[in-house]
């Protein structure tokens, strides 16, 4: 149990000429494919820019095994002038989520003693309820970057808050967690206008900033000379076919079957059609496409590290992206979504939320699905097989969708954010 008693405030050493350091809180790794493009891409660019930071991330077990890259790792943090505190995260229940805790606040807390941490940046609910707790022992204010609606989230997997009494419980934490911090960060204006409607007029004046999911638009910058990471075999399968890829876990928010019957659809159309499967689940994704009845010559499947995604994504006409759409989804914006603009991948789109239907029809390309329904997805079908590729709607994608979703994009908010409180 996290004692609650007040401590007094430690004034850290006087910073001169220098912002004062934050400490960035965690759950996910950054040896994880998601760590370096959503959480080190950001602190990288931000210690760029004079902000000293401090990061405690939770790394899976594997990950920690392999020392080549956890070395690489920390040379490449040290050379921006980021300090890099790494832990286990452990599974199994409940008794792992509190040592995982546990561990974290630990860490967090000898962090703060020692360096003189002004602000938590806390990545997520859990991270943000220990910024809350330090933030009452050490008067520690912490910026809540939400991510999305978590506890809707794992209600609708049918995880923790699955009776209506833990999903009142976690709302009310959800609630304390925003009117308790200094700033909040949310990936779509959905979910920013939603909090700003629950918020007191006093409390609509604390800054809420849409800082969305976003790509490096220079390494997925499609002009970029190609460094051959795609095997030879390999792109041999699909050069100079009508290319469609499938990117990503294998979950119950990504709507595979109607995807997969949309690709079967495609290939009546365009018997040139190839499917570009990457994820880390083949057995599944190869079970999956067998039972749809895809012949093994219209696909390539194969798992990828994300440092590669870039160049792959080079190879798609096309890219699906139909997700499921509810309550919780309001606040979510798929990085796969910046990623496809970046690389001029047009996106089929359907479900998530309103704002990913927007943002495909504000950039010219791609196709938003009006529903699922078998005709109506042989219908776009249709429309794929018969649209011609040219290359500067897809260049123009980029130039519209950059001051979005580009790196450089977040990186500039997250500063004029950081620049309001610190």
């Amino acid at each position: 149990m996290v004692a609650l008693e007040k401590e007094p405030a430690i004034a850290p050493a006087p910073i001169s000429g220098k912002r004062a350091p934050i400490l960035y809180l965690s759950f996910d790794g950054l040896l994880e494919p998601l760590g370096r493009s959503q959480i080190l891409r950001y602190l990288c660019g931000l210690s760029r820019r004079g902000f000293p930071y401090t990061v405690i991330s939770l790394e899976r077990e594997s990950d920690l095994a392999d020392i080549t890259s956890v070395r690489e790792l920390e040379r490449e943090l040290q050379a921006h002038g980021v300090r890099w505190i790494h832990l286990s995260f452990r599974t199994g229940g409940v008794k792992a989520v509190s040592r995982n805790c546990s561990k974290v606040f630990r860490a967090a807390r000898a962090a703060i003693r020692r360096d003189g941490i002004r602000l938590i940046h806390a990545r997520s609910y859990v991270p943000a309820s220990i910024g809350w707790i330090l933030r009452l022992i050490y008067g520690t204010p912490y910026l809540f970057d939400m991510r999305g609606y978590w506890v809707d989230e794992l209600a609708d997997e049918g995880r923790w808050f699955t009776n209506r009494f833990a999903y009142k419980i976690g709302k009310q934490i959800e609630k304390i967690l925003i009117r308790d911090s200094t700033a909040i960060t949310t990936l779509t204006e959905i979910q920013a206008n939603d909090i700003r409607a629950g918020l007191s007029t006093k409390a609509r004046q604390k800054p809420i900033e849409v800082i969305t999911t976003c790509a490096d638009y220079d390494d997925f910058n499609p002009s970029r000379p190609l460094r051959g990471v795609v095997p030879g075999p390999l792109r041999a399968r699909f050069e100079g076919k009508l290319t469609v890829g499938l990117v990503g876990a294998i979950n119950t928010s990504y709507l595979l079957n109607e995807s997969l019957l949309l690709f079967s659809r495609l290939l009546e159309e365009r018997p040139d059609a190839h499917l570009i499967c990457l994820t880390r689940q083949v057995s599944e994704m190869k079970a999956l496409l067998g039972q749809h009845g895809i012949p093994e010559e219209a696909y390539t499947l194969t798992s990828v590290p994300h440092g590669d995604m870039s160049e792959w994504l080079r190879h798609m006409d096309w890219a699906l992206l139909l997700l499921k759409t509810g309550y919780s989804k309001r606040g979510s914006m798929p990085t796969k979504l910046a990623e496809f603009f970046a690389a001029g991948v047009r996106p089929i789109q359907y479900g998530c939320n309103a704002e990913v239907s927007q943002k495909v029809r504000e950039a010219s390309s791609g196709i938003v699905l009006r529903s699922l329904a078998p005709e109506h997805l042989s219908d776009v079908a249709r429309k794929v097989a018969a649209t011609a590729l040219l290359a500067e709607d897809a260049m123009k994608a980029r130039d519209l969708t950059r001051s979005h979703f580009s790196l450089q994009a977040g990186v500039e908010k997250y500063e004029a954010l950081l620049n309001k409180v610190q």
